[in-house]
């Protein structure tokens, strides 16, 4: 049996240095600060209905997060930039070194797994538009699998 790899999606195997990006251009110097609160709520948020068992997707927890920052910073934004910020998730991109790292651990070598708590078809559309998906055998969420 190959030993089993496994990577969180978001923050490990994908860049959401552009959600920050577009978080700046929104509310300017704030937006460190606000990305790493908004960050820490949407894992506290995501663990906590682990915990009580009330499972929903993580934009929903990200959505949660984000109306939590806005009044806590005093950078309230409107519904449009709320909602570019919520797709900008779905638009990331893989760090650099991930493709050449996967492929060098192989199908072969390792059984390479991601997970989210995003739900299946958020993440298959993350993984459409990316190269990495070639190194994964599988892709899984706390309520679904998807062997690749």
């Amino acid at each position: 049996m190959k030993p089993t790899l496994a990577f969180d999606v978001y923050g490990t195997l994908i860049d959401t240095s552009r959600v920050y990006a577009l978080l700046e251009h929104f509310i300017g110097t704030d937006a460190k600060a606000f990305m790493e609160v908004w960050r820490t709520k949407q894992l506290e948020y995501s663990f906590r209905r682990g915990l009580m068992n009330t499972f929903v997707d993580f934009s929903v927890v990200s959505r949660e997060a984000l109306n939590y920052c806005c009044p806590l910073f005093n950078k309230p934004l409107q519904a449009e930039q709320i909602q570019m910020l919520m797709n900008a998730y779905i638009m990331l991109l893989s760090f650099n070194d991930v493709e050449g790292a996967l492929k060098n651990m192989s199908k072969e070598t390792y059984a390479i797994c991601a997970f989210s708590n995003k739900i299946a078809t958020a993440v298959s559309t993350l993984w459409s538009t990316l190269l990495i998906i070639n190194w994964l055998y599988v892709a899984f969420n706390f309520r679904t699998t998807v062997i690749l």
